[in-house]
């Protein structure tokens, strides 16, 4: 995931992390592709949150911050982004409606101006990137 990352000049503003091993772990794994600058903030509430409760937290971001990655957990996060994604690439958005795995990443542009405003079938699927975890 850090090599795509890198490859592809995708760098969020923040990023939001479950406190579970697995997300740290992932988190790390990817570091290195993204500039040292990144804000990073491990949360609790992030362990099984539901998609309503993960729209809710991106709710309370400010103004200041102009993208973000959630390092997370199925269901919730499958869920959100399936509710966010109203159109984009037919296949990424087939995919994403079928499975969203372990390892993928999924791409969402919103025209929301704030992210109070944020709101379910409102974006665009940009790009939804299954890696595999056996790969170098």
């Amino acid at each position: 995931m850090g090599r795509y990352l890198a490859g592809h000049a995708m760098t969020p503003a923040l990023i939001l992390c479950s406190t579970s091993q697995r997300t740290r772990e992932t988190l790390a794994l990817i570091l290195p592709a993204l500039e040292a600058d990144v804000v990073i903030r491990i949360e609790t509430a992030l362990y099984g949150a539901t998609s309503d409760e993960l729209l809710e937290r991106l709710g309370r971001l400010g103004p200041e911050i102009s993208s973000v990655m959630i390092v997370g957990h199925n269901p919730g996060l499958e869920d959100l982004a399936r509710h966010l994604a109203a159109g984009g690439p037919k296949d990424d958005v087939a995919r994403l409606a079928a499975k969203y795995p372990t390892s993928a990443l999924a791409v969402i542009r919103t025209a929301a101006r704030t992210w109070d405003s944020l709101s379910v079938e409102r974006g665009q699927l940009e790009r939804f990137v299954v890696l595999s975890s056996a790969k170098p």
